[in-house]
């Protein structure tokens, strides 16, 4: 999702984008425009062709005519998201503060994102979260965190006790139902997750964390960098796979439901397979997608994080996996968590990783193979089914299963 956020300043915005993953029949304007908003009010659309040839020798761009450059009236401190229009999603880190870089924050003590509470607080965009905890909370400096629509969902603060993350854009009753699952399932398996500090109605023993009005869940910062910044890190990949193992052995509580958010993105994920399938028109495809659907209904259900993809695995200072945001977990076929996960890698390479279990290699292959077949026709993408689609044959006649898939 190429893109970039190149400099705000009172005078304007000025980056770039191209997006070559809109379907076709999208309208050229459509898929190369872009959406400014300043301070959470949609304000411009621009028209993403001025000459980049910057961009365009660095093989970022299939074109020189991908920028685009905003005269708007900015004021200091006003907080700007640019957004694919198509698309939806954000370009740079989400949001850029007028006036305020990161070497900014450096200077002034804050650093790793984090804005000084004294030049930003009373910011209309933040004042309403910032305002009744910064004094009792002793708050010297905040993060925004957005969530995938691009809205403010949380805020990381640093207090004279540590760092904490603060959420107040989830139900009540999700966030009563995440601190059961850590203490009922997580902690006694013993998987790396960020502390849950408290939750809900609950008071946490220390002050420092006792909840305010409007806060449904605290959990503590981890200043590390998703998976996805170390490359194709065997070592730390094979260490994320042991804890999905480890999770996966796990016995789900009885008096524990599942995750609604869960089931519903996992139907969603089933009915995207299904539909992007057809819509390629391929009818060689069909007969596989019935057998594979056939055949991740057979698998055993394991617990399931729900939506492991790499940024949703931090890796801390030891090299160790740490994995964030449980809200989707529940029951779900074996192999489903490590598709995700392993999304992007090539599937050769990833096949390796798995070691020698082949009930999880068939789990991960079918599944693997039903997201593949969501993904947009090309070389590339076509070469990847072909090959699920082919190992999936293989083990299965290995297994003397007369479950062969039409490739």
């Amino acid at each position: 999702m190429p893109g970039f956020l190149d400099e705000v300043s009172t005078a304007g915005l000025r980056g770039w984008f191209v997006d070559e993953s809109v379907p076709k029949g999208t309208s050229r304007l459509a898929a190369s425009a872009v959406l400014i908003s300043v301070n959470g009010e949609e304000r411009f659309c621009a028209w993403c062709d001025l000459p980049r040839p910057d961009v365009f020798a660095s093989g970022a761009a299939p074109s020189e005519r991908c920028g685009f450059d905003v005269a708007l009236a900015l004021n200091e401190g006003d907080v700007a998201q640019v957004r694919a229009l198509h698309a939806g999603y954000l370009l740079t880190h989400g949001f850029a503060v007028v006036g305020m870089t990161a070497q900014d924050a450096m200077r002034e003590g804050a650093g790793d994102g984090f804005f000084p509470v004294e030049r930003f607080a009373r910011l209309p965009i933040f004042e309403p979260w910032l305002a009744p905890i910064a004094e009792r909370w002793r708050v010297s400096a905040f993060k925004p965190l957005l969530g995938q629509s691009g809205q403010l969902s949380a805020l990381a603060v640093a207090t004279p006790r540590g760092r904490f993350i603060l959420h107040a854009a989830r139900a009540r009753s999700e966030a009563a139902w995440l601190l059961r699952f850590h203490k009922s399932l997580l902690e006694p398996a013993n998987v790396p997750v960020v502390a849950l500090c408290g939750a809900c109605e609950s008071t946490a023993a220390d002050a420092e964390t006792a909840l305010e009005p409007g806060v449904q869940l605290i959990t503590r910062y981890l200043s590390s960098a998703p998976l996805p910044t170390h490359g194709q890190n065997e070592t730390r990949y094979r260490r994320t796979i042991a804890v999905v193992r480890r999770y996966h052995a796990a016995v789900w509580p009885k008096d524990l439901p599942e995750s609604r958010r869960g089931r519903r993105a996992y139907r969603k994920t089933l009915r995207a397979a299904v539909w992007q399938t057809l819509k390629r028109g391929r009818p060689s495809e069909w007969a596989g997608l019935v057998r594979l659907l056939r055949m991740a209904r057979r698998l055993p259900k394991v617990v399931s994080h729900g939506d492991l993809h790499a940024n949703n695995v931090l890796i801390d200072e030891q090299g160790n996996p740490v994995l964030i945001d449980w809200d989707h977990a529940g029951l779900r076929p074996l192999g489903f968590d490590l598709a995700r996960l392993l999304r992007g890698i090539p599937p050769e390479i990833a096949e390796a990783w798995l070691g020698d279990d082949e009930t999880l290699r068939q789990g991960w292959l079918v599944w693997s193979c039903l997201d593949q077949m969501q993904a947009g026709s090309g070389s590339e993408s076509d070469r990847r089914l072909a090959y699920l689609l082919g190992r999936t044959n293989d083990l299965a006649r290995t297994h003397k299963r007369n479950v062969g898939i039409v490739t």
